[in-house]
């Protein structure tokens, strides 16, 4: 009697997974970030180090002949309401993208040492956000070795802003939309892009990125 109750019970109807908006946040290759990042490198940098974490931060030691810079790298989905403060300072481009340059000491305690970082967020409500940033000394915890990071400030700016971080955006948020593109919830454009993501109120709200 009771297993006929139990069957009786209509069961809550599953959603499809590619028109549900997810509500975990989507995480970026970490894999894919370093591998991206060395690519971009400018020809005359020798990669002599790299590592990284599972997701969203990779980072390099290069060498140009005048002595090693560790280059670091956060690719995440953020916020998008954090901009205004994030890049009050900054610029935005033709296309939506907000750019923020800073220059400042490092964060150990090196004498001398100096962090170049060229930060940018994509527009659109995914909030996807690059952020590049070099050091004058091989180990932060010594003093500066070098008179200037490598690469310099514009060739961060370039690798920040390089469109191969599209296909690591879509790579990040796993699932691909399989709505009608009449129909998609997406910015428009989508064209079939990652799904869901535009649901991004649960996003990572931090001002800096998560850099180790």
């Amino acid at each position: 009697m009771w297993r006929e109750v139990v069957d009786a019970v209509p069961k809550s109807p599953k959603r499809s997974r590619s028109a549900a908006p997810r509500t975990e946040r989507p995480e970026v290759s970490g894999k894919s970030v370093g591998d991206t990042l060395a690519a971009l490198l400018p020809e005359k940098l020798d990669v002599v180090a790299r590592g990284g974490q599972e997701s969203e931060y990779a980072y390099v030691v290069v060498d140009d002949g005048r002595g090693r810079s560790p280059v670091r790298i956060n690719v995440q989905y953020v916020m998008v309401d954090a901009a205004g403060k994030l890049y009050a300072d900054g610029e935005t481009l033709p296309d939506g993208t907000r750019v923020a340059t800073r220059q400042g000491p490092g964060e150990k305690a090196g004498s001398g040492v100096v962090m170049w970082t060229v930060d940018t967020l994509r527009p659109g409500a995914e909030g996807f956000r690059v952020v590049v940033s070099a050091f004058d000394t091989g180990d932060q915890n010594a003093d500066a070795t070098r008179d200037a990071p490598a690469p310099a400030m514009e060739q961060l700016r370039k690798i920040a802003l390089s469109e191969e971080w599209d296909g690591v955006a879509v790579s990040g948020a796993g699932e691909v939309c399989t709505i009608d593109p009449r129909l998609c919830p997406h910015a428009p454009g989508c064209a079939h892009g990652p799904a869901g993501i535009q649901e991004s109120s649960h996003l990572d709200t931090t001002a800096q990125p998560r850099m180790r």
